[in-house]
């Protein structure tokens, strides 16, 4: 019996402190190539700097394209930036879920919930939209808390597309405590 109690103390622990895992966004930051892109919108959502939402309206389909994704860490007194992650991704296997890697699952995730994302390649030329995006939902318990910066650069074969660069830190939710009179 004490050993079930344990068990479900230490679950509802981790549960809580999953609840309490948030980025908190600095910067959100986008250049298009103006040749393919016609309109984008990247902006940093609420008070508390925890959403961010993305628009996007390209001007032809596409068959394929690609993704290189970067994400920095900060290293020494001096936070001199080194890049833990650095990956290329094909768009088109990401649109489908594919990746297995659990930063991609976090991003994936994060993007399709509240998106008209395609599900698939080809994607049709028109308006996407990547409203309300919060990273921190799907972040596993338990992750250290430090600053970060992610650069995502999209590209074809023969020309970038858009880049994104974002900053933030991976912080507790504040707990607001009640004080006794």
């Amino acid at each position: 019996m004490d050993k079930v109690l344990a068990l479900l103390l230490l679950l509802s622990t981790a549960s809580l402190a999953a609840k309490r895992t948030i980025v908190q966004w600095s910067s959100f930051e986008c250049i298009e190539n103006p040749d393919i892109v016609t309109y984008h919108k990247c902006f940093i959502v609420n008070p508390a700097k925890t959403i961010i939402t993305g628009e996007i309206e390209y001007n032809r389909g596409f068959q394929q394209y690609n993704a290189k994704i970067a994400l920095s860490l900060p290293r020494g007194p001096f936070k001199n930036y080194y890049k833990a992650v650095d990956l290329t991704l094909d768009i088109c296997q990401f649109f489908s879920g594919a990746y297995k890697n659990n930063l991609i699952k976090v991003i994936y995730n994060s993007m399709l919930k509240h998106s008209n994302m395609p599900k698939k390649c080809p994607q049709p030329k028109g308006f996407y939209y990547y409203p309300n995006m919060s990273i921190g939902d799907n972040l596993q318990p338990f992750l250290p808390k430090y600053e970060f910066k992610v650069q995502l650069d999209f590209f074809l074969p023969n020309a970038p597309m858009f880049n994104v660069s974002l900053s933030g830190r991976l912080t507790d939710y504040p707990v607001h405590r009640v004080k006794k009179s």
